[in-house]
């Protein structure tokens, strides 16, 4: 088994969100469910694993005030500003977990299984992916984006295990395709039409589209290998964006 590996939550972003607003604090990070804010179940989640050593919390000091004992990287203003920081400060660490603040539901054992997988593969980055039914069985109530693939219909998960060497390399690429994640046909231009064109298929033509062509043109736009890692665990990808997500998360 590898060594443990630090890990990084990120939780800045502008104060402001919508989210955030509607509960009446001022990050999406604070917002309450069932009487604790969202990142305390994520902090819970990674206090469990037995593959992390250390947790660094990448965001503004309100925000680290709910969460006394870990470690703080400043808010750099931006999704990219705040990985390329947190990343930093994992040092010469071989690999990095890096989640967002607004999976609650996620768990240790679930994280464990993620790095277990995705260290296997000796990627540069890995990105789990479920599916889509064990997401609408689990969250009923929870809106998710999908994409056809050969190996069924899949929804992407909020938890990346990568290379800090790799992120160095790759920063530019990375934020594009992060901004473009809930957008299959967007995400598609990026690594060609061909494969959009695959992708519109493969809403009438199970098997045209898979895995391991997509793993290789992301892998060729960004430099480096990359894996989608199928999981069965739709809590890794339930994360709560609007009052209705908040609303299945708290039944």
């Amino acid at each position: 088994m590898m060594p443990p590996i630090p890990a990084m939550v990120l939780a800045g972003g502008k104060a402001g969100d919508a989210l955030a607003e509607g509960a009446g604090v001022a990050y999406k990070a604070l917002v309450p469910l069932r009487g604790r804010p969202m990142l305390a179940y994520v902090l819970d989640a990674l206090a469990e694993t037995r593959r992390v050593s250390r947790v660094l919390l990448v965001g503004p000091e309100e925000v680290a005030a709910v969460a006394p004992g870990i470690e703080r990287v400043p808010d750099a203003g931006s999704f990219l500003g705040n990985l390329a920081a947190g990343v930093a400060a994992c040092g010469d660490a071989p690999y990095c977990l890096v989640l967002t603040c607004d999976v609650p539901a996620v768990t240790g054992p679930i994280l464990d299984e993620f790095v277990a997988l995705a260290t296997e593969r000796g990627v540069d980055l890995a990105y789990p992916i479920v599916e889509l039914r064990r997401c609408q069985e689990r969250f009923p109530g929870m809106g998710r984006t999908s994409l056809r693939i050969r190996e069924g219909l899949f929804t992407g998960g909020n938890a990346v295990l990568m290379r800090p060497a790799f992120l160095a390399r790759n920063a530019g690429v990375i934020e594009a395709a992060f901004a473009v994640r809930k957008h299959p046909l967007q995400l598609g231009g990026m690594i060609g039409w061909g494969v959009v064109a695959r992708i519109l298929l493969a809403r009438r033509i199970p098997g045209v589209l898979p895995l391991r062509l997509l793993e290789e043109r992301i892998g060729r736009i960004v430099g480096g290998r990359v894996a989608g890692i199928i999981v069965p665990h739709p809590e890794i990808g339930a994360d709560i964006d609007k009052p209705e997500d908040l609303a299945a998360m708290a039944t």
